[in-house]
């Protein structure tokens, strides 16, 4: 009985030391295995490096290849947490991958946001039919999201993995200075405890991220969010109404909507970065990101 309860707390802590985000990644590798096996009339799980590289072949009619790579990752947890030979680090599969890539590379499209832009959006943002305190916290979350390097996650709520937004008691507000500091407890890839700061200094006026989170901050509803952003009503600012804003921003600026993203935002950022005379490592931290993956954001 004691055995019992210890491998449920076991199950616990094993399922706590994955974010929540990784946890339900993870939790697809399970039909796409099962419907493998009824493909080949044999056991996908445990089995051969041959036969996991050729469900790797497999997945590619359905995804490309970044997702085979997170996919792979999944299937690669699956074999360790129980002990058994990991195929997936194997010499065939590795290959297969790697074919995978530069049969079908992945291109993103999305474009960085520039200063000019950013200057547009924010003069959009404040006209109608936004009211005043929309104007102020939307001016406040594209700045934000710009000149932080800030994943949407980051600055959103209401998602079912909300661990990463920004939240209103790690603000750190100091005008005399000029600088705003934000701790993150967590982000994508952090250790359960990171304490990272992001640190806003003063810019132009018209598009200055300090200027623009204090005069947010001033009208700030009480709620029992403590989410930095809200709506006036104390209510999250949501991923879909977020995006939604944006969309209606750039086509009131005239700008592409299908190329413009919210990832945009922190493209600019890393891109106004590198334009400034930042190295890759200070780039890197700036926007925590744990890979030199970021490079491909830097467009000039």
């Amino acid at each position: 009985m004691a055995t019992k309860r210890l491998h449920l707390m076991l199950n616990d802590t094993l399922k706590a030391a994955l974010a929540p985000s990784t946890q339900r990644t993870y939790m697809k590798i399970e039909p796409l295995l099962d419907q493998f096996a009824a493909e080949i009339g044999q056991p996908a799980f445990p089995t051969s490096p041959s036969i996991t590289a050729l469900f790797a072949q497999s997945l590619a009619k359905k995804y490309k290849p970044s997702s085979i790579k997170t996919l792979m990752s999944a299937l690669s947890y699956k074999y360790k947490i129980r002990g058994y030979d990991d195929p997936t680090s194997s010499f065939i599969v590795r290959q297969t991958l790697r074919g995978l890539s530069r049969l079908q590379p992945t291109i993103d499209d999305r474009r960085p946001l520039t200063l000019e832009q950013l200057r547009h959006l924010l003069q959009t943002a404040s006209q109608h039919p936004f009211s005043q305190y929309q104007a102020c916290l939307f001016r406040a979350m594209f700045t934000t999201a710009f000149f932080g390097l800030f994943r949407i996650s980051e600055i959103t709520g209401g998602s079912k993995d909300n661990n990463h937004t920004i939240r209103i008691q790690y603000v750190n507000l100091d005008l005399q200075k000029g600088t705003i500091i934000i701790t993150l407890p967590s982000f994508k890839h952090s250790s359960n405890t990171s304490n990272h700061q992001v640190t806003l200094f003063r810019q132009n006026p018209a598009i200055c991220p300090v200027e623009h989170l204090a005069a947010y901050l001033h009208m700030r509803p009480q709620s029992s969010h403590s989410e930095l952003f809200l709506q006036q009503d104390g209510s999250l600012v949501t991923r879909h109404h977020f995006t939604d804003t944006l969309k209606h921003c750039l086509q009131a600026a005239g700008m592409d909507t299908t190329l413009t993203k919210s990832h945009s935002f922190r493209i600019g950022g890393a891109t106004l970065a590198a334009k400034c005379g930042m190295s890759t490592e200070q780039i890197r931290i700036l926007g925590r990101w744990r890979s030199s993956a970021f490079t491909n954001y830097i467009r000039f």
